[in-house]
């Protein structure tokens, strides 16, 4: 998966201190038949949240954001939805099969999302108002993808590549670019040179609903005259 061109950033309107990351909670469960098609978010969230509605395209998608955004600034409880949109974050070069079904946040301050996996309800805190990120998410709906655009020029000493090679890559809520991996066989010769040169680096951190989040992401490269460069793929 590519990459989107960030939107930017919206509704960081407070500092936020961030702990250490915390251990993924999860809290697995079967799904209830009507939860595996679309339904409303009250199935998931806490009674009393406000609703920011479903998403279904890109306008109620931004508008589900906004909302779910100034809840957060003001510390309200909300729950939102989304609805299959084809083409949008329909797949990942890692093969993950979990489908996300929206997010809630209650009024202890935690944002968590929820994701039908394998016909199990999976939810996962990604932010917490006293402590920050908690576990990675891969970005998806409800997510300002990370500013990559840093990473294009770092040098690299001379390599070439002209083939488009994509790197799977964490990244934390402070935006630093953490175990990055090529998940292409023909970067294999120069994988190492390839991931130390990503390692560490900064770029901008993902948002979720504007509080900073740790998400894993993948970007397509290639070296051209022993510089990075984010690979665009051409419009058809």
């Amino acid at each position: 998966m590519l990459n989107p061109t960030p939107f930017g950033a919206i509704f960081g309107l407070f500092a936020i201190a961030c702990g250490p990351p915390a251990t993924p909670s999860h809290s697995p469960a079967r799904i209830p038949k009507a939860m595996s098609t679309p339904g409303t978010p009250e199935q998931f969230a806490r009674p009393g949240a406000q609703d920011c509605g479903v998403g279904n395209d890109s306008t109620s998608d931004e508008a589900v954001y906004r909302c779910g955004a100034r809840a957060i600034v003001a510390n309200r409880a909300f729950h939102c939805r989304f609805q299959p949109w084809p083409n949008r974050y329909a797949s990942t070069p890692v093969g993950e099969l979990k489908t996300l079904l929206g997010y809630s946040y209650d009024r202890r301050g935690s944002l968590k999302a929820v994701f039908n996996n394998a016909n199990t309800l999976e939810v996962l805190e990604v932010w917490q108002r006293s402590s920050g990120a908690k576990a990675p998410i891969r970005v998806d709906r409800g997510i300002r993808p990370p500013n990559l655009s840093s990473l294009d020029g770092i040098q690299i000493g001379g390599a070439v590549l002209s083939v488009p090679t994509i790197v799977d890559m964490e990244i934390d809520e402070n935006g630093k670019v953490i175990a990055p991996r090529i998940i292409s066989e023909v970067a294999a010769p120069i994988s190492p040179k390839l991931v130390s040169s990503l390692q560490d680096k900064q770029c901008g951190p993902a948002l979720a609903f504007g509080v900073p989040i740790r998400v894993f992401t993948s970007a397509a490269f290639i070296i051209d005259r022993g510089h990075l460069k984010l690979y665009v793929p051409p419009a058809s």
